[in-house]
């Protein structure tokens, strides 16, 4: 459900769109779940055939893809296999939804953290001596719908990652919007866990709020630090309960 709704937050077609990017999204999913561990090599091509029902262009088809992002790699003696995960195209969307769609790692998470908590704050900043009228309308009734969507997870990530888009967006800078895809991971990485977070969502809030009060006021520095308040706030103390 996490892959899923990650393509949804990023608007882009999920691997049901063909064959090759079916069994693409399964196999990479597999690898990011830590099914496949780094240096095993993946069943060859035949097998791998029978056991997707597809023709063998698509196994080769796929593995290329895959190869292209760096989590496999083919030599002549050991065939193909899986890639540590530092070679890995780490901001690709795909790679993205698959380890958001994994079970939830506190440690892949606490990284995304920390790379939103280096683009967030100053995004905030630009957004606010940047932003339009239409841009900042747009921030106010993303917070105001996170409100409302406090009692539901699903909702209350979806209307979250919204906000925080808005803020990217709203940075007129089209570098920013390149890192929609690690806010949108590290939200729906937390639609995995089990356990009920409604008490977790009214507690932020309140910065959501702060944040976007000093935007609207077009106080830069202000949005900023308040940014980066909130950033740190919910990786101590959601990652504490994690």
């Amino acid at each position: 459900m996490s892959e899923l709704l990650f393509y949804d937050l990023k608007k882009t077609f999920n691997f049901a769109d063909s064959i090759v990017s079916r069994v693409v999204s399964e196999l990479g999913q597999r690898i990011a779940s830590g099914g496949y561990s780094c240096g095993d090599r993946l069943d060859d091509e035949v097998c791998l055939s029978d056991h997707y029902d597809v023709e063998l262009s698509v196994i080769n088809d796929a593995i290329e893809i895959l190869v292209n992002k760096g989590l496999l790699e083919k030599s002549c003696d050991k065939g193909v296999c899986v890639r540590d995960h530092s070679h890995w195209s780490l901001l690709d969307s795909d790679v993205l939804a698959w380890q958001a769609s994994a079970p939830f790692r506190v440690n892949f998470w606490n990284r995304l953290m920390d790379l939103r908590l280096a683009i967030e704050p100053k995004a905030c900043w630009c957004a606010a001596k940047r932003g339009t009228s239409t841009d900042l309308l747009h921030i106010k009734e993303a917070q105001e719908h996170m409100g409302r969507a406090k009692n539901s997870v699903k909702d209350f990530v979806v209307t979250d990652a919204l906000f925080h888009q808005s803020i990217l967006r709203a940075a007129d800078n089209e570098l920013f919007l390149g890192f929609e895809g690690v806010v949108f991971s590290a939200l729906t990485s937390s639609y995995n866990r089990s356990d009920d977070i409604t008490g977790e969502n009214e507690y932020v809030l309140p910065f959501h709020l702060a944040v976007t009060d000093a935007i609207l006021a077009q106080d830069a520095e202000t949005a900023a630090a308040r940014m980066e308040k909130l950033l740190t706030t919910v990786k101590q103390q959601l990652g504490n309960n994690w």
